[in-house]
Order: structure tokens, then C-alpha cells, then sequence
């Protein structure tokens, strides 16, 4: 597959968008669009200069705002503490106490 080729597939409530950059990237949501079309610059290894590849809207949206959540888990990853307990609320709880 060359870049910028996407396949998208829809029902009534969710689409799914595959799209080929250097791997293939996979997403779906209920919220998003796949237009406007944007513009990606891959690095092409053969040609060793940078290539215009048509880049649907959910992936532009997605790498905007996926920054912030890096940053989160990084963050709760390095001073999660460890608990064991019976309770299926109590890790919710310490997750929303360590996010603040």
C-alpha cells in the first residue's frame, strides 16, 4: 500500500478509518469526520525527501489531543502507588486523586 490510501467503514453510529502512513493507523469514533482532507509529510526513505499524502480529518484530530494524554500516563506512571484491596472502586479512587 502507498501512503495516504484510507479505507473507511461505517454503520449508523460508529466509523472505523485504516489509514496507511508508514505502518497502517487504525481509529474509530462516533465524533469525528473523515473530511476535510488534510496533508501529511512522511519521510520517504527511497526518494529521502519528504511527500504531500492526503491525511483524513480523524487523524489530524487525534494527533492534536493525544499529547496531553502522553503526558497523563507518564505522569500517574512514575508515582503510582500500589494497593490491594477488595473494593472495585478503591484503584478508580487513587487514579482520580493522583490526576489532580
Amino acid at each position: 500500500m502507498e501512503h495516504g490510501v484510507y479505507d473507511v467503514r461505517c454503520n449508523k453510529h460508529v466509523m472505523a478509518v485504516k489509514w496507511h502512513d508508514n505502518q497502517c493507523v487504525t481509529l474509530a469514533t462516533n465524533y469525528s469526520k473523515v473530511e476535510p482532507l488534510g496533508k501529511a509529510k512522511p519521510w520517504n526513505r527511497v526518494k529521502k525527501a519528504s511527500l504531500d499524502v492526503p491525511q483524513p480529518a480523524i487523524i489530524a484530530s487525534y494527533n492534536e489531543h493525544m499529547g496531553g494524554v502522553d503526558i497523563l500516563d507518564r505522569f500517574l506512571s512514575n508515582c503510582r502507588p500500589v494497593f490491594r484491596s477488595k473494593k472495585w472502586w478503591w484503584p478508580l479512587f487513587l487514579n482520580s486523586i493522583n490526576m489532580i
